[in-house]
């Protein structure tokens, strides 16, 4: 297995993120930094690698987190390791309807011995072997997006709305029902007009 080490001098993440159109119409339970955080794990992929090591410090000079907020980052990262995917699949092969949840990662590793990083310190990530399918060798009903793009958005409904529009941006049309919308944005508004002015139109001004 090889080790990626993200974020130095001659590695950056890429200009472009890929992800299954699965996890793209998936609700993802994570805040903007957690989706910041995920968006650059997925640009940092590499073919057969599925351990990256992060310096905390660059970690936050490219996200311009504030050095005393560095405990925010690591409070984030460790979030991610207990959060899961919720992925619905319609009429699959013979299994018919069926849900599945998968976590990203499968361990986060402190190599400074112990859960208490400091800001210079590298932690090592490892990405799960269920969450792999839908990262790598994608060759169909995937969706590609502008790394910085999403990173300069500011709010977590704008940052999925965008991943959304990117998926759909060679139709011109967004496939989904209002119900649909909602899910994914993981709101339960009556009233659709509600979304519409709380979220949606806020987000798609930026």
């Amino acid at each position: 297995m090889n080790i990626h080490t993200v974020m130095t001098k001659d590695i950056k993440p890429r200009d472009n993120v890929f992800q299954s159109n699965h996890i793209t119409q998936s609700h993802l339970p994570f805040t903007k930094l957690e989706s910041d955080i995920f968006t650059i794990i997925l640009a940092s992929l590499t073919p057969e690698t599925t351990e990256y090591s992060f310096n905390i410090k660059e970690l936050m000079d490219y996200l311009n987190i504030k050095t005393e907020n560095y405990k925010t980052l690591i409070n984030s990262i460790n979030n991610l390791y207990e959060k899961s995917i919720i992925i619905k699949h319609k009429q699959h092969e013979n299994l018919g309807n069926y849900t599945e949840k998968i976590r990203l990662l499968s361990r986060i590793k402190y190599l400074n011995g112990d859960e208490k990083v400091n800001i210079n310190d590298t932690i090592t990530l490892n990405i799960s072997t269920e969450i792999q399918p839908h990262l790598f060798n994608l060759k169909e009903f995937f969706t590609s997006y502008e790394t910085q793009s999403f990173l300069r958005l500011s709010s977590i409904t704008s940052k999925k709305l965008y991943t959304i529009f990117s998926q759909y941006k060679n139709t011109g049309k967004i496939l989904l029902s209002k119900s649909q919308i909602q899910e994914v944005l993981g709101t339960n508004y009556k009233e659709f007009s509600v979304l519409m002015t709380k979220h949606i139109k806020p987000a798609i001004k930026e």
